[in-house]
């Protein structure tokens, strides 16, 4: 992952935190606009439903996700957040792209998920 935010550049806008303790992660989401949870497709991911999303989706921040069933059973695509496909990089880069090209989309999904909350 390092040598890849050096090839592209973009080492001054990508930070490494390691294990940041629970008691901090709220601090962390508010740095953020998006966040994203990948998760591969294997039987766990699909059965377990984690609490992250939650947390993210209470902040009013807009969250993509990997379409695995733990994940989905949560977020719904245009509604909640978004969903790309699971260890498909290009869809997820996609994703991402969009929103940070589209910054009036963004605005438009806070709005929506402001009145599930």
């Amino acid at each position: 992952m390092s040598k890849l935010i050096h090839e592209l550049r973009i080492g001054g806008k990508v930070i490494f935190t390691g294990i940041i303790p629970y008691k901090e992660i709220k601090e962390y989401y508010t740095l953020f606009d998006i966040l994203i949870i990948p998760r591969i497709n294997v039987t766990v991911c699909n059965l377990v439903i984690p609490q992250k999303p939650l947390e993210i989706l209470a902040m009013q921040k807009l969250l993509i996700v990997s379409d695995v069933k733990g994940l989905t059973e949560i977020v719904k695509s245009g509604i909640s957040g978004d969903i790309f496909h699971s260890e498909n990089d290009e869809d997820l880069a996609e994703k991402i792209s969009f929103y940070l090209e589209n910054p009036k989309k963004k605005k438009k999904w806070r709005e929506k998920v402001e009145n599930i909350f």
